[in-house]
């Protein structure tokens, strides 16, 4: 249980801008997660994922990158769903991203939206992520066509499940509109 609540109060402080405090809150339960993990596999990748998270935040590519990887081979061991891995992909193809290596990071999060649309499909909060990602990499990539088709996708999915005024919305709203009036 402390686990899971560890977890919860990281994602918390990361989407309130804190992934330092996030780290600091997170660390001493690192331990506990890794001690737990075979009996409790689900808990502790999402735990380690929130961890990863938050050091891709402050710059931590390499320490991320082996949170995300450890996330994924608990998530890949278990009855863990095609959706769970596919969140772990997703991670990791953000950090292709941070690299500046776009096009293995498209690859591997259409591989990661597979994964989802074989779980049960995209029409979720991973899946508007998931095509808002895909938009932002196709963009850096120089093809705002792809782009904006992502967007557009994750704007679809984020209006019918979530309404107007959520922030899953706005978040795509902000870098579809940017890339409206760059064209």
């Amino acid at each position: 249980l402390g686990v899971e609540s560890a977890a919860l109060r990281g994602r918390s402080l990361r989407a309130l801008g804190q992934p330092e405090v996030c780290v600091r809150a997170l660390l001493p339960w690192l331990p506990v997660a890794q001690q737990q993990s075979a009996a409790q596999p689900r808990a502790t990748a999402e735990f380690l994922s929130q961890l990863g998270r938050c050091h891709r935040r402050l710059g931590g590519r390499e320490v991320a990158r082996d949170l995300f990887g450890r996330a994924l081979a608990l998530r890949g061991a278990g009855d863990a769903s095609k959706a769970l891995q596919a969140e772990s992909r997703a991670d990791l193809a953000g950090l292709l991203a941070d690299e500046g290596r776009y096009e293995e990071a498209v690859k591997a999060m259409r591989d990661a939206l597979a994964l989802l649309r074989e779980s049960g499909g995209d029409r979720n909060a991973l899946g508007v992520e998931v095509w808002r990602e895909l938009g932002t990499f196709q963009r850096a990539l120089g093809d705002p066509v792809e782009g904006e088709s992502s967007y557009r996708q994750a704007l679809q999915i984020a209006l019918d499940r979530f309404g107007l005024n959520h922030p899953l919305t706005t978040a795509v709203q902000r870098p579809l509109g940017e890339l409206l009036v760059e064209a």
